[in-house]
């Protein structure tokens, strides 16, 4: 991805670390668009039948040779979401490769717009290959998996790549930041952990070793138990 003169270049992977999961703030990174399109006769555009908005979706798109992989994990809120987008993409499948399909005249599309570059660049994924789904704790999981080689990118002619280069690293040094502050936390409580462990077994060894004053004789323990007896027996008359 660069601009017209390639000067300016983003790294694909640190596209995909832009317009993956969700921000600070819990909201998706990218807004996520699901569509089925038909062709009109003598039109120029292509008329949308249906369009299903993945709201709230935890949304990871992983690219591996000609395959793009979009996961998307919808809340239980957003389960009517899930349904819809779940059901156009099996109807697309059923026909596509039925040789009764009545959908030749339609495509799907699944359209990612990272929420940072601020519509003025996105992804545009039309050949639907694979799907499946399964519960996940709180919610639903859908997998797409589409066919890369035909992937579109598509910007505004107005991008400044200079612009949003910018804005690319400073939004990836944000989150290495906060990496490194969740791990600086989670080393400080093993740390924590292991001092207390450390003074744990220091307590138990002072036990032990005052432990060997208290040894009882056996012919004391015998006695012992004979009165224990003895107090048992007078108390129950």
């Amino acid at each position: 991805m660069s601009d017209i003169n390639g000067v300016y270049e983003i790294d694909w992977f640190d596209f995909l670390k832009i317009a993956n999961g969700l921000d600070a703030s819990g909201h998706p990174k990218s807004s996520i668009v699901l569509g089925l399109h038909k062709q009109m006769e003598g039109a120029k555009q292509a008329v949308t039948i249906e369009n299903v908005f993945f709201k709230n979706a935890n949304t990871h798109l992983v690219s591996s040779g000609a395959c793009m992989v979009v996961q998307s994990d919808f809340p239980n809120a957003s389960m009517e979401e899930f349904g819809r987008a779940h059901a156009l993409c099996d109807r697309w499948l059923r026909n596509v490769y039925n040789d009764n399909n009545d959908m030749n005249d339609q495509v799907l599309t699944l359209t990612i717009i990272p929420e940072l570059f601020g519509g003025q660049f996105y992804l545009f994924l039309d050949q639907l290959v694979y799907m499946t789904s399964y519960s996940i704790k709180d919610g639903k999981r859908l997998v797409l998996c589409f066919d890369a080689t035909t992937m579109q990118e598509v910007e505004d002619q107005s991008i400044n790549y200079a612009e949003l280069k910018t804005l690319v690293m400073a939004e990836l040094d944000r989150e290495l930041k906060e990496v490194n502050v969740e791990i600086e936390s989670v080393e400080a409580e093993k740390k924590r952990l292991e001092e207390d462990n450390i003074y744990g077994q220091a307590v138990k060894a002072s036990f032990n070793e005052n432990n060997e004053y208290l040894e009882i004789e056996p012919d004391q323990e015998e006695n012992m138990e004979q009165r224990g007896r003895r107090y048992t027996h007078d108390d129950e008359e």
